[in-house]
């Protein structure tokens, strides 16, 4: 099970696992992934902006070996072997960067399945 929660409203399920993915430090007690969104909402991005320019930013970071790419895969290793994470930022449910991270952990979880992935 994976799902994305905000900060401001987390509530962790027994057995659920909190992944922060935001930048800065992580909440006490909870994992960090370090995923968190370079692309700053404000001058430069609206918030729907951020999320599109850090879609785009993973992409091309997990087409190679990368610390983000390994982190990816790690995490769905982690939810293949039936762990339940809950991908946490402070935007969600507003389009947030949180989205994709859950995306491409679902997409390489399914990949390493099927055995499409090292």
């Amino acid at each position: 099970m994976l799902r994305v929660a905000n900060l401001k409203t987390l509530h962790l399920d027994p057995g659920e696992t909190a992944i922060y993915v935001g930048r800065g430090r992580a909440p006490a007690g909870m994992e960090h992934a370090q995923l968190g969104n370079p692309f700053r909402v404000g001058a430069a991005y609206a918030p729907g902006e951020a999320a599109a320019a850090y879609l785009h930013w993973l992409r091309e970071r997990c087409r190679r070996d990368t610390p983000q790419r390994r982190m990816i895969l790690h995490l769905a290793r982690r939810l293949n072997a039936g762990e339940r994470l809950v991908v946490c930022c402070w935007c969600s449910p507003r389009p947030c960067h949180a989205h994709h991270i859950a995306a491409a952990i679902q997409g390489y979880a399914t990949k390493l399945r099927e055995k499409q992935c090292p």
